[in-house]
């Protein structure tokens, strides 16, 4: 684009990347052309930052500094808008802004909105509430997708358009029975049956409400089942993807609670190890703030290996940093157990270079 070809930060990058092509670098010179990169691809980023998404930024960075809007920020998503009544939804909203006042974070006419709710929310919840969903979806239109059969195609068309394999997430993972799992694996299942859904990310307590680590056997079997069920729907459409590539459609494992990890990779490696999914590439998260992320991973990478030399498809790993310190944390003080993550932040960066060096070395990788 004529954008791109003008920006000196993009000309800057290419040229550096042209000059370490092949190069006999040493590994101080690496390390400082992979942070001047980093910089030039920063400053590029930062330049072709639209107004409203500096406006957002903005916001966002207001509240992380923010403790008691942050802590009503989350609250508000989770428990806010679960229910189709209306006095429901404004009175819980209301109770939230009484229990933690108005996020200052907030700009000012934000912060009116909330006060006009607050005083008279309730009253007219039949008129406030439709409104208040309607501002917050338009709010978060840009990070999370509509879930709605038209919109949503919309999107991955256009993503696909782009070159873009969508990995398609439901929010709102908890569920509280085998009644409400058996709906959610029928939703899966669903998305895998559609022509234009070909990656789905699941959490295996979504699937199966009954999960107990001391019935271990039992459980494993009882989830197997139904991973079994998911792995099939994905086998029996494929998909051409950006490159032209023919593959079966993509089911990920994602990972939640610390409980949850060493089963999933189990059940993960079992079924997959099953003749009927020997040529099926799925795939599996590690989060890099548990210590036990970097011998699972070395533990996935080995029977990988072994399973590719035998004519068997690859897997995919995702490495994420991890995103329920806060559960993980009150779960351990509840219980008087030191805490599953790593206690600092350092301690999780370093695991989580250590596990990309050893996934990005080639016979790894």
């Amino acid at each position: 684009m004529k954008n791109q070809e003008d920006s000196i930060f993009l000309q800057k990058a290419r040229d550096l990347i042209k000059s370490a092509k092949r190069a006999p670098l040493s590994l101080e010179d690496r390390c400082d052309q992979a942070i001047e990169l980093a910089c030039l691809i920063l400053q590029e980023s930062n330049r072709t930052l639209t107004k409203e998404e500096r406006k957002v930024q903005y916001e966002l960075s207001k509240m992380m500094r923010d403790p008691i809007g942050k802590v009503f920020t989350t609250a508000m998503t989770d428990q806010c808008f679960r229910s189709n009544n209306y006095l429901r939804v404004a009175d819980q909203l209301t109770y939230l802004l009484e229990l933690f006042g108005i996020p200052k974070f907030l700009s000012p006419f934000k912060r009116l909105k909330l006060y006009i709710f607050k005083l008279f929310g309730f009253k007219f919840a039949k008129v406030f509430v439709p409104l208040t969903t309607y501002f917050l979806r338009k709010e978060t239109a840009s990070v999370i997708i509509p879930g709605e059969k038209a919109s949503l195609k919309k999107h991955i068309k256009q993503r696909k358009q782009e070159g873009v394999r969508l990995n398609l997430n439901h929010l709102g993972e908890a569920i509280l029975g085998e009644e409400e799992a058996e709906k959610r694996l029928a939703i899966y299942l669903k998305d895998l049956e559609s022509k234009y859904i070909d990656y789905v990310s699941i959490k295996i307590s979504t699937i199966y409400s009954q999960i107990n680590l001391l019935s271990w056997d039992n459980t494993i079997e009882n989830i197997a089942k139904r991973l079994r069920l998911l792995y099939r729907a994905a086998m029996q459409t494929t998909t051409t993807l950006a490159d032209g590539t023919v593959s079966f459609k993509f089911v990920n494992l994602d990972m939640e609670e610390y409980r949850d990890l060493h089963l999933t990779k189990e059940l993960f490696m079992k079924v997959l190890d099953e003749d009927e999914f020997h040529e099926l590439s799925a795939g599996i998260v590690l989060q890099a703030y548990l210590p036990d992320s970097y011998d699972i991973l070395k533990e996935l990478t080995e029977w990988a290996i072994k399973r590719v030399q035998n004519g068997g498809a690859p897997i995919k790993v995702r490495i994420v940093k991890g995103a329920n310190m806060t559960m993980e944390q009150f779960e351990a003080s509840i219980k008087g157990w030191p805490q599953a993550p790593y206690p600092t932040k350092i301690e999780t960066d370093a695991n989580y270079k250590r596990l990309i060096l050893y996934a990005c070395d080639p016979n790894h990788a």
